[in-house]
């Protein structure tokens, strides 16, 4: 899930989680398909246009 704020053509925020139902593999599995070990996780930035 993401989100996205423009401020004008130039400038946005944005932020979102990923695996927003806090999801876990399946045992046995050692590889990122199709969930990540990691677990729920949140991310934010900007975009600037020049």
């Amino acid at each position: 899930m993401q989100a996205e704020v423009a401020i004008d053509a130039r400038f946005s925020f944005y932020g979102g989680v990923n695996n927003f139902a806090d999801r876990k593999p399946d045992v046995g599995f050692e590889t990122n398909v199709p969930i990540s070990p990691v677990g729920r996780y949140f991310y934010a930035g900007a975009n600037v246009r020049y």
